[in-house]
């Protein structure tokens, strides 16, 4: 979601997406430019990273869903603005624990074929190494392994994934 020719939209190894392949995902925008990405994961509230960030009811920050080219408006777009931004408690900036952020819309999102809500494992599940995550098509790593890519800053409230040479490829752009 991020508009071609800009630093973040050189993605390394990624191919296209299918159009609306992905409806659960949200472009956060600051004076109708792309500044974080996110998902939706009901039908009021988006999840996005906590170092993202989002002023709470600023007029200026938009949420978009239902979006494949932000270049264009399309029909299938919905606009919303932000009532709330809630940073995870623990999150300390200079750290990568915790880093994780929810928005609430003004109004609930309208569900259909472009917008929906991201499919989340139960919280208490721990997922097994080789499980491929649609969202990033990377694979859960053993921790261990996972400590040893990211130098040991892991913690148990992280999901480990990596890509599937195991390079340290990261989610967030």
């Amino acid at each position: 979601l991020h508009p071609p020719g800009t630093e973040a939209s050189q993605i390394i190894g990624g191919k296209a997406a299918v159009p609306h392949s992905r409806p659960f995902i949200a472009s956060i925008q600051i004076d109708g430019q792309h500044m974080c990405g996110g998902f939706l994961v009901w039908p009021k509230w988006v999840m996005t990273a906590a170092h993202c960030l989002i002023p709470r009811r600023s007029p200026s920050v938009s949420v978009v869903l239902g979006a494949h080219r932000l270049q264009e408006p399309e029909a299938s777009q919905q606009v919303f603005s932000v009532a709330e931004s809630i940073a995870h408690p623990l999150y300390n900036p200079r750290a990568t624990d915790n880093d994780i952020r929810l928005l609430r819309l003004n109004r609930s999102a309208t569900l259909n074929k472009y917008v929906k809500r991201i499919r989340l494992p139960s919280p208490h599940i721990d997922l097994k190494p080789g499980t491929v995550c649609s969202v990033t098509n990377t694979t859960i790593v053993k921790r261990s392994l996972c400590r040893t890519l990211w130098r040991g800053k892991v913690s148990a409230n992280m999901l480990c994934a990596a890509s599937r040479n195991a390079t340290l490829q990261g989610v967030c752009a």
